[in-house]
């Protein structure tokens, strides 16, 4: 991440979770979604699926959103997930061999 910047801890007291997302919106023109936070006010992300592990194909482009933290849990990691539903969900976990997106944020 650039100086200034950093990738969000994950888990039950993570930035995400703790940011209280309030509600959220999936756009199907932008495919992404905006969450409207408590902290912060508003974030996009775009629905940018993942690489799998055993092949380096896409997943879930345009559907989904998959973004990791610096959390591990056992094993796995901690990371991001929202679908074209607008549910979201800060705690799930999964091999750290996927290429989910990484977004840094303002620290």
């Amino acid at each position: 991440c650039p100086s200034g910047y950093k990738v969000p801890d994950g888990g039950s007291g993570g930035f995400w979770k703790k940011a209280s997302f309030s509600s959220s919106t999936y756009d199907e023109v932008n495919e992404g979604i905006m969450f409207k936070a408590t902290s912060p006010a508003s974030v996009w992300y775009p629905a940018a699926g993942f690489r799998y592990f055993d092949d380096g194909s896409l997943g879930y482009t345009g559907v989904d959103g998959y973004y990791w933290t610096t959390t591990p849990s056992m094993t796995d990691a901690f990371y991001l997930y929202f679908n074209y539903g607008g549910y979201a969900d800060p705690l799930f976990s999964n091999y750290r061999s996927f290429g989910f997106a990484v977004r840094c944020r303002k620290e």
